[in-house]
């Protein structure tokens, strides 16, 4: 790790430091750092943070480059392991006070802040929505560092949208690697009547993760895990959220942010 990379993370440590080590909304399963959760669920405001497109994010399609807000139930979209068909696109409009709080705010990928092709554009993802890295799904809010990955602020109305298949999917955002909607907490979506129409209205089970969702317990394993980041230069003891915030702010240093 260079020093560009230890400074970001020292800041994100000392971040959390001063929040008095506050639990955090994600649940892992015992451990001091981060682990697979399979019931590691977004949530809307005040339960949790919202997992969702902004809109005008645009998806992969056999058809190409698609805004979400264009697509629609029965379309096909790129995935992982090939098209899959959408079953329902859930959304929600926000506005006024709560654009500001930090489970609703949208968090900016910048263009190449993964890697030197992804996102070829702007990314904005909700901060409980998770990116594929490394083969784990890993919330973004987990990976701000500031410079590539930061909240975005200057929203006045915000309006996100999920897109769900049969199945939890992998698929390509700005043809970044990102979760489709799990199934759970349908209700914080402003069109669940759609929904229930449509399917019913008795409570379905979330879908099986793609692949391990990895979450903290609490802020006090948030801290562990910075501080394990910051003395990784001999052994490497830094768990996959660490292992991918560090490459993502290393990467932040050569990029004209």
């Amino acid at each position: 790790m260079n020093e560009f990379t230890r400074a970001r993370t020292r800041r994100h440590l000392l971040k959390i430091a001063a929040a008095g080590a506050a639990s955090l909304p994600f649940v892992a399963w015992g451990g001091s750092s981060a682990t697979a959760n399979p019931g590691n669920d977004c949530k809307n405001k005040g339960t949790g943070p919202k997992c969702c497109f902004l809109r005008g994010t645009r998806l992969s399609t056999p058809m190409g480059e698609l805004a979400v807000e264009d697509l629609a139930i029965g379309d096909q979209v790129c995935t992982l392991d090939g098209v899959k068909t959408i079953k329902w696109i859930g959304y929600d409009k926000i506005a006024g006070a709560d654009t500001g709080t930090e489970d609703v705010r949208p968090i900016r990928i910048a263009r190449f802040a993964i890697d030197e092709s992804t996102p070829y554009r702007d990314l904005y993802l909700s901060p409980g929505h998770c990116l594929f890295l490394n083969n784990v799904l890993i919330p973004v809010a987990y990976l701000v560092n500031e410079a590539s990955i930061a909240p975005h602020l200057e929203l006045q109305t915000i309006e996100y949208y999920h897109v769900e298949f049969d199945t939890h999917e992998v698929i390509f955002a700005e043809g970044a690697c990102v979760e489709s909607y799990r199934g759970s907490h349908r209700e914080t979506f402003a069109n669940l009547a759609e929904f229930e129409r449509l399917y019913g209205s008795k409570q379905q089970p979330g879908k099986t993760p793609y692949a391990p969702i990895m979450g903290y317990r609490g802020g006090r394993d948030e801290l562990k895990a910075l501080t394990r980041s910051l003395i990784s230069n001999v052994h490497d003891i830094r768990d996959p959220i660490q292992v991918a915030f560090d490459q993502i702010a290393e990467r932040a240093r050569t990029l004209p942010i």
